[in-house]
């Protein structure tokens, strides 16, 4: 089952992710979300003021080790590029068919990289919605391993999206940044038809790749990237914007991952099987368990399951003492032990990019008992006397997921967001109803010493949301379906929100962990008309400038490297270029514009129009 099936690929190596922060709420909220606009007292600025003013530092208390620190207005990388690339990833080992890990494949050492689409070198990295964590993606457009006579490669436009985002560290970091003790998982595939092996008759390991793919849907990527640390301090970065000094401030992320064959009714971007939860606020993060059917194995994705002990580099894993894979027979009872000890330890997480595979013997539990029982993970080296279970599948091991966590719309479309269910990883044998709840990001903002902040609310809870989707409150999914069934849905009102799923007819409580929870991300984009304003106006350089591209100019400052957004002159002679970039038949690729994907419609018109009379010689100042 893609990363938990046979054979596969591990890599490990950094991620160095440089994201924009001018537009995200980690110090203070600068723009309005839902119609795209910047807020006062940014909107009353002009160029110069506006870039001084988002280069000020401020000091506020960090939450987790409340001490106070320096911050910076832009955030952390205000010259970001919104750029994703790996570093130094190669791959470690390799699983063959047969089960087997080996180092001596000649495909081991080679180079694994994600780039973006038409051999441009970097990948993009942008949110649906710029408030909080929970709905970030990356658009690539091809993944390739090693290279020349020796090469796996993917060439197809295609989306990841963060999964499992969650404070992955049992300890505090000292810095200014909480979200150096998180971590995220991503997940890609890419369809067969766009993929090329070369090198099969000197690589065992990549001949079976490609002799799997023949029968499959392709191959998937998954990769975590945990401890994204800046290289520049907030208040080192202060003290060279005084100096005229501006540079962009990526964080370099520690990564593991793994390549396998993408099967038939499997999510493209979901990591699936049978998914293993927490059972007490352990500082566990999810699991996920496959069955083997043609051998007495359970494969375990430990991916961003066990956290690191501190932010020692090379890490080392927090300690749970000796935990082990068990069962609770479907009949009940106490869990059964079913395998030896499980090495969670580092250098195997690197190694084999957090998948571990467990032998169990039949005669404990048969491969019937293990399909029709409950998986738990166990920690039986307590000094309690007692097994304690540390996480362990819901009781009747139904999940429900979803590939649609980046639709973007306009007011009044209908599109559908397609959910998958399974039961213990396969095709649930009963009827399934699923519950469906809309939930938007509410700011805490800013005060005295305070860092700004956003949770996810239910509308319908918070007296001030209303709906910006019609839904269906609940649906039926069919025992015994294969594929992904559609939800209908209708874009009512502009804004992002969280569609989220859940089994047993209740919302995601206050709070919920959402690094666990399954949920759609969809954005419908502010509904934008401009007809009312006279030709001559709104064909102007100063009306363009503070409609649209005055919040880019001071959210994006990075944009400075190609163009100058603010000066009449260079934009007017780059219009056709703009109009081109910002084609919606190029929005899939990583060459659109812009790659923040927060254009309108209404205001796509409004550059096309005013390039149109730009070409037709009229010029409006």
């Amino acid at each position: 089952m893609s990363v938990l099936g046979y054979p596969r690929l591990h890599f490990k190596g950094a991620c160095l992710i440089d994201p924009a922060t001018g537009n995200n709420d980690d110090v203070q909220n600068n723009i309005d979300a839902v119609n795209v606009k910047l807020l006062p007292p940014l909107s009353q600025m002009d160029h110069d003021h506006g870039r001084a003013w988002m280069t000020e530092g401020v000091q506020a208390t960090n939450p987790l080790d409340n001490q106070v620190h320096w911050y910076i207005k832009s955030g952390w990388n205000y010259f970001g590029g919104l750029t994703i690339e790996f570093k130094d990833a190669a791959i470690t080992a390799a699983t063959g068919l047969n089960g087997r890990t080996t180092t001596d494949d000649p495909l081991v050492g080679a180079r694994v990289r994600i780039l973006g689409s038409s051999g441009t070198p970097s990948a993009r990295i942008c949110d649906l919605d710029p408030t909080g964590s929970a709905l970030c993606q990356i658009f690539a457009g091809e993944i390739s391993v090693g290279g020349g006579d020796l090469q796996l490669r993917g060439l197809q436009d295609v989306r990841a999206y963060s999964r499992w985002v969650l404070y992955r560290n049992a300890g505090v970091y000292q810095g200014e940044h909480g979200f150096v003790g998180c971590g995220a998982t991503w997940q890609l595939s890419i369809d067969r038809n766009n993929l090329e092996f070369r090198g099969g008759n000197r690589s065992p390991l990549l001949a079976e790749l490609a002799a799997a793919v023949e029968s499959s849907r392709g191959v998937t990527l998954q990769f975590s990237v945990f401890f994204p640390e800046p290289s520049i301090t907030d208040e080192d970065l202060i003290a060279q914007y005084q100096k005229n000094k501006f540079p962009n401030n990526p964080a370099l992320s520690l990564m593991v991952g793994t390549i396998g064959v993408w099967e038939d009714g499997e999510l493209a971007t979901a990591p699936g099987g049978r998914l293993l939860l927490r059972s007490t606020d352990n500082g566990l993060g999810p699991a996920i368990a496959h069955v083997h059917a043609d051998r007495h194995v359970v494969s375990l994705n430990l991916i961003s399951c066990f956290p690191e002990k501190d932010f020692s580099r090379p890490p080392t894993k927090a300690d749970y003492g000796e935990v082990r894979l068990a069962l609770v027979p479907s009949s009940g009872g106490d869990p059964v032990p079913i395998s030896t000890p499980i090495p969670y330890d580092y250098p195997t997480y690197e190694a084999t990019g957090g998948i571990v595979d467990l032998p169990y013997d039949p005669a404990v539990a048969s491969p019937d008992d293990l399909n029709r029982g409950t998986l738990v993970l166990l920690d039986d080296g307590n000094t309690s006397g007692r097994l304690a279970i540390l996480m362990g599948e819901a009781s009747n091991g139904v999940t429900v997921d979803t590939d649609d966590r980046g639709i973007y719309l306009d007011v009044g479309d209908r599109a559908d967001v397609s959910i998958l269910v399974r039961k213990r990883g396969g095709l649930p044998d009963d009827d399934v109803t699923v519950w469906i709840w809309e939930y938007q990001y509410v700011v805490d903002p800013d005060g005295f010493q305070k860092l700004a902040s956003a949770s996810l609310k239910l509308v319908g809870l918070e007296p001030h949301l209303t709906n910006r989707l019609e839904f269906p409150a609940t649906i039926v999914f069919p025992r015994g379906r294969t594929t992904p069934l559609p939800i209908p849905i209708k874009a009512i009102r502009p804004g992002p929100l969280a569609l989220a799923f859940t089994l047993d007819g209740k919302a995601l409580e206050d709070g919920y962990p959402w690094d666990i929870a399954a949920y759609a991300g969809v954005r419908v984009m502010p509904d934008d008309d401009f007809s009312s304003v006279p030709k001559d106006v709104r064909t102007s350089w100063s009306f363009q400038y503070d409609t649209i591209w005055k919040f880019y100019d001071l959210l994006f400052p990075i944009m400075s490297n190609f163009i100058q957004l603010h000066r009449q002159d260079e934009m007017e002679a780059a219009a056709p270029n703009l109009v081109d970039q910002s084609d919606p038949k190029r929005w899939s690729t990583t060459g659109y514009m812009p790659p923040t994907r927060d254009l309108s419609t209404g205001k796509r018109a409004l550059l096309v129009e005013w390039a149109n009379e730009l070409a037709k010689g009229a010029r409006h100042l």
